[in-house]
């Protein structure tokens, strides 16, 4: 048997044989939603509205503790399980463009090079996760040369192309003429916690008029 319980401001303990538990719905007047969960004394962990867990033996005790003192709602819980083909939780509108857009850009050098690279948002910036909204990079080669820009997401700095491994390209501009030329991608693609961003490239056989160049515009979740 399942059933909703409320939880007001502060929390609450609840004493009752339990084996499964769901996060339903929470308010906290826009600040944090999350609860810490506790069975038996020991620690769940963190949920936040729409997150549940099910544990392989009933717990008798059941402590709520918000992570913000005024959020109020509510839980289900007992014996057994529900299925639902219902989005749980909060669903946000990744096209939703807000206020709390950012950019970053940066041109680099005109020397010629066999790898270069500058951080445009750092890993430790991104800590709950990043949409990123627009990418765009390019560049001029120099007379017979090129120029290639990248703009990749991983986890640390690059060291080479594609190094480290674990990393994702988000736009490429490969350049042999000597005018500014560029690649411009946009899109809603969601960085994991950790991840930064960064502009790499390349410059082979002669120094351009200008260097390459990287802009990318994101929010931080």
């Amino acid at each position: 048997m399942l059933q909703n319980l409320y939880f007001g401001a502060g929390g609450r303990q609840i004493d009752a044989a339990a084996s499964f538990f769901r996060y339903e719905s929470g308010s906290a007047g826009g600040a944090d939603e999350s609860i810490r969960v506790r069975a038996d004394g020991s620690d769940l962990g963190t949920y936040y509205p729409g997150d549940g867990i099910e544990l392989p033996v009933q717990a008798g005790r059941w402590e709520i503790i918000p992570t913000s003192p005024n959020t109020t709602g509510i839980v289900r819980m007992g014996v057994g399980r529900v299925t639902s083909a219902r989005l749980a939780g909060t669903v946000r509108v990744l096209d939703e463009i807000t206020d709390s857009i950012l950019s970053a850009a940066y041109q680099g050098p005109t020397a010629q090079t066999n790898f270069a690279v500058f951080q445009l948002v750092a890993p430790g910036a991104n800590v709950n996760g990043m949409v990123l909204r627009m990418a765009s990079c390019g560049g001029a080669a120099g007379a017979g040369g090129s120029t290639v820009a990248r703009i990749v997401a991983c986890k640390s700095a690059p060291i080479a192309n594609f190094n480290p491994s674990q990393c994702y390209q988000v736009c490429e501009n490969f350049s042999a003429v000597t005018t500014d030329n560029g690649t411009t991608v946009r899109m809603n693609k969601r960085l994991p916690p950790g991840w930064g961003l960064y502009l790499v490239w390349q410059i082979k056989t002669a120094d351009p008029a200008t260097g390459p160049s990287g802009v990318v515009q994101y929010e931080l979740q």
